[in-house]
């Protein structure tokens, strides 16, 4: 039986319809189909970035760079080995295995630069002065905390007691005005006690009931990052032995620890992993003779660069970015093309006030933590030029509910005008739609194609002789396109303004 091979038309037809990964392994093993398919268009339904990861619909594709020495080894550390097991360091390395900043001043074509606020958000980010002062906060007498630039541990410990009078005692006003102490505590956690917290001398620490004991684990991660500044000091190259770690993974079988569904290769470090970054985005993205359309794009916080093919051009219909939208924005905006703006749908972050944010279709707000407790949500929702809004996990208060209504009322929105807040708990759903049943105004109908026996009223409120405003609740279903950005969340309150008559009477 013979077989025909498919016209190459035919093949950038079909390939256009395979789900993204699908057509990357078809086209690794069939030469014969690369060019079709950097001809024909990439679908995407969403695609997430940030300058180490890359996640396509429900594979991730990961680089980490491994650190490997002997168990026996004098500066073997748990700490890690359970980075090698969790993928890796994120960063570039030097050979003191310090990160290496110069990776970030190493452009070619298509690479973009974000950049990023300064702040130090993990413990690869702390000074050597930083990891000194934390690692001198968990010396006590019970310890095994050795630091490289310190006196024989034999000797007086006169020189720490005197360390103690100098750090803030607790409840002091000096604890908060310390802004070194501060970040440790933000990056270290609950692991962070300092010393000066409790007795600092050895027959008050063997008495005292309530001394605790020190974490090993966050002392041997501190020592693992204080290292490198002592090998650097004595010109002594590291005695990891590096490797890259590339995994390509489908997260639909994360947690089936039993068969890994996935690729995991091991490369010599002969190469920087931004190198590393660049090979793959080529492989993916590159070369593409129309832009690729993206349902959901979404970026990371971090700044860095994004290591992407030239001319690399995207069509995005909604888009999720970080809390620094602006720098995000000014480093990547280049990538869109013309057609994507005005986004369909923009995950709100902190600067709502650009106006690619303004000119967005629909807006998806996270949560209050974003902006504070003590946020006024009413009056900033009232400002929004959006027609269609949605809340994630809502902070409103069942009073903030009726002033909504109320300014609806007084000034009332076009047809259309839609606002969706996302809530957790059925109750608390219920307790909104009783309280806004007793609004003088406030006539029970119900809402012909919303089948939710748990919300069966909605709330009717005449604004003009066109249109009608119905609040009702509903439950969220995981084909409800707009609620695709809920995924925690149960119930939904909705307040839509309608034409007149589409809510319907009560039936008997």
């Amino acid at each position: 039986m013979s077989l025909t091979p498919l016209p190459y038309e035919c093949q950038k037809c079909v390939l256009q319809f395979f789900e993204a990964n699908r057509r990357f392994k078809l086209v690794e093993r069939c030469d014969s189909l690369k060019a079709a398919d950097k001809a024909a268009p990439l679908h995407i339904y969403k695609l997430y970035m940030n300058p180490r990861v890359i996640r396509i619909n429900r594979h991730r594709y990961t680089l980490g760079l491994l650190r490997h020495l002997p168990k026996d080894h004098v500066y073997y550390s748990p700490y890690i080995n359970n980075v090698n097991l969790d993928g890796g360091a994120a960063y570039d390395m030097d050979q003191y295995g310090l990160k290496d900043p110069r990776c970030n001043e190493v452009l070619s074509p298509g690479d973009l630069k974000v950049e990023s606020k300064e702040k130090i958000n993990n413990m690869e980010d702390m000074t050597m002065e930083m990891l000194q002062f934390a690692m001198r906060d968990f010396i006590r007498p019970q310890g095994r905390m050795q630091v490289q630039q310190r006196e024989d541990p034999e000797s007086s410990s006169e020189d720490d007691e005197d360390e103690a009078e100098d750090l803030p005692a607790e409840g002091s006003d000096d604890e908060d005005d310390d802004p070194q102490e501060a970040q440790i505590r933000r990056i270290l956690g609950d692991a962070y006690l300092p010393r000066a917290r409790y007795s600092s001398s050895e027959s008050e620490a063997s008495e005292s009931e309530d001394e605790p004991d020190i974490d090993p684990a966050v002392t041997d991660q501190l020592e693992a990052y204080t290292n490198p500044y002592s090998w650097r000091e004595e010109n002594e190259p590291a005695p990891y032995r590096f490797g890259i770690r590339f995994q390509r993974m489908n997260l639909d079988f994360r947690r089936d620890r039993e068969t890994f569904h996935g690729i995991i290769e091991y490369l010599d470090y002969n190469k920087k992993m931004y190198d590393a970054m660049k090979y793959i985005t080529e492989k993916l993205f590159g070369k593409r003779a129309h832009p690729i359309v993206i349902k959901t794009l979404e970026l990371g916080d971090a700044g860095g660069v994004y290591r992407l093919p030239e001319n690399f051009k995207v069509k995005v219909s909604n888009m999720r970015f970080g809390t620094e939208f602006g720098l995000l924005w000014d480093g990547l905006n280049s990538i869109f093309h013309e057609s994507t703006l005005p986004f369909k749908s923009l995950h709100m972050p902190l600067e709502h006030d650009h106006p690619v944010i303004h000119a967005t279709q629909r807006l998806v707000i996270g949560t209050e933590k974003m902006f504070g407790e003590n946020f006024a949500w009413i009056p900033f929702l009232l400002k929004l030029p959006q027609k269609n809004v949605y809340m994630l996990h809502s902070p409103l208060f069942h009073h903030d509910y009726v002033q909504l209504i109320d300014n609806w009322i007084e000034t009332p929105k076009s047809i259309g005008t839609c606002f969706t807040f996302g809530v957790k708990q059925y109750h608390a759903t219920q307790s909104t739609l009783n309280l806004l049943g007793d609004h003088p105004m406030v006539v029970s109908k119900r809402m012909e194609g919303v089948d939710c026996t748990e919300f069966p009223h909605c709330f009717n409120i005449p604004l003009t002789y066109e249109s009608e405003l119905n609040v009702y609740g509903k439950k969220r279903t995981e084909n409800l396109d707009p609620l695709e950005f809920m995924p925690h969340v149960s119930w939904c309150l909705v307040f839509e303004v309608m034409p007149i008559g589409s809510a319907l009477p009560l039936e008997d």
